[in-house]
């Protein structure tokens, strides 16, 4: 089952909300496979994309997840949510 690790929702200067999903996903059958999915689009319309990378290990794609959340938001995974730096 996928585990949603992160959401992320930026505001850009006309006011517009995109939303960015990131998930590590792992097939349940063996050779277990592991996935990072990335999914981007506007709220409430149906413009966006989906990219989803093909990782061996979970560990490769617990850290590129990682890699991406700090691209998407200048802040790392452990942040705490009071602390984390607005873009």
């Amino acid at each position: 089952m996928p585990k949603v690790i992160a959401d992320v929702v930026r505001r850009h200067a006309i006011g517009t909300a995109i939303t960015v999903r990131l998930q590590v996903l792992c097939s349940e059958e063996s050779p277990r496979q592991h996935q990072v999915l990335r999914a981007w689009g506007r709220i409430g319309m149906r413009i966006g994309g989906l990219k989803v990378g093909h990782l061996v290990s979970l560990h490769a794609a617990t850290k590129r997840l990682y890699d991406l959340f700090l691209k998407k938001t200048a802040n790392s995974c452990g942040t705490e949510r009071a602390n984390f730096v607005k873009l």
